[in-house]
C-alpha cells in the first residue's frame, strides 16, 4: 500500500503551511486538546489509475462554542446562480473550467486559540499539544476561514468585485470579463481571455 507515503507528504505539508507552531506546548489549565485522525481512501481516475490519498482530520465535534470557535457558517453558491453562470457561458459561448484548491482549509488562518493532540504516528512521546495557527479539515471554522481566505486573494489580489446577491459569486466586467463561482474548495471559472488564475494539468491550484 501507498498510504504510510501519503501519510508522511501529508505531515510535511502541514509544516509547509505553517499550520501549527513548530514546537509542541505544555496544554494550558482548563484546556482541553482536540484530538487528530489519520482519514485514508482511494480516489479513481482515469481507468486503472488510483490515487491514494490521506487527510489529517481534527475531531470538531469535541469543539465548544465561544472556547474553540465563534462563527462556523460558510456560503455556498446558490444552485439558481450555478445555473445562470453555466447557461451564460453556453449562450455565449466562453470557456468553462472546474478547479479546486491544493490543501484549502491549510491555506487559511483561524483567530481562536485551538490546541490539537501530536500528529498520530509522529508523537514526541510526551503529552504536549499543538496550537494552531491554520485550519485543519474537521474544525468547525474551516469552511468559514477558508472562504475568507479565498475572497480576500479574489477581491484583493485579483482585483473581482463580489456579487451582492450571492457572495460565492466574483466577477469583473470588460473586455477582459471573467466570473468564479466558488463552493467551499470548489470553483468554477467562466473567462473569454486568458485565465487570471494557472491550473495545472489536474484542474488544481496553489493559493
Amino acid at each position: 500500500t501507498l498510504f504510510p507515503y501519503t501519510t508522511l507528504f501529508r505531515s510535511n505539508s502541514l509544516k509547509e503551511h505553517d499550520v501549527y507552531e513548530v514546537t509542541v506546548v505544555d496544554l494550558p489549565p482548563n484546556q482541553k486538546p482536540i484530538g487528530l485522525k489519520w482519514v485514508y481512501r482511494v480516489k479513481l481516475g482515469e481507468p486503472s489509475l488510483e490515487k491514494f490519498k490521506s487527510r489529517i482530520r481534527a475531531l470538531g465535534y469535541r469543539q465548544k462554542a465561544g472556547i474553540d470557535f465563534e462563527e462556523s457558517f460558510a456560503p455556498t453558491a446558490r444552485f439558481e446562480s450555478l445555473r445562470t453562470v453555466l447557461s451564460n457561458a453556453a449562450e455565449e459561448k466562453l470557456e468553462l473550467v472546474q478547479f479546486d484548491v491544493i490543501s484549502a482549509y491549510l491555506n487559511a488562518s483561524i483567530k481562536e486559540t485551538v490546541y490539537v493532540t501530536q500528529v498520530p504516528g509522529f508523537e514526541d512521546g510526551t503529552k504536549k499539544v499543538l496550537r494552531l495557527k491554520k485550519a485543519l479539515y474537521g474544525l468547525r471554522q474551516s469552511g468559514r476561514a477558508f472562504h475568507l481566505k479565498f475572497k480576500e486573494i479574489l477581491v484583493g489580489k485579483l482585483a473581482l468585485s463580489q456579487s451582492t446577491a450571492d457572495p460565492c459569486i466574483f466577477f469583473r466586467n470588460g473586455n477582459d470579463r471573467i466570473i468564479i463561482c466558488t463552493y467551499v474548495d470548489d470553483a468554477m471559472l467562466e473567462h473569454d481571455v486568458k485565465p487570471i488564475i494557472k491550473l495545472d494539468n489536474t484542474s488544481t491550484i496553489q493559493i
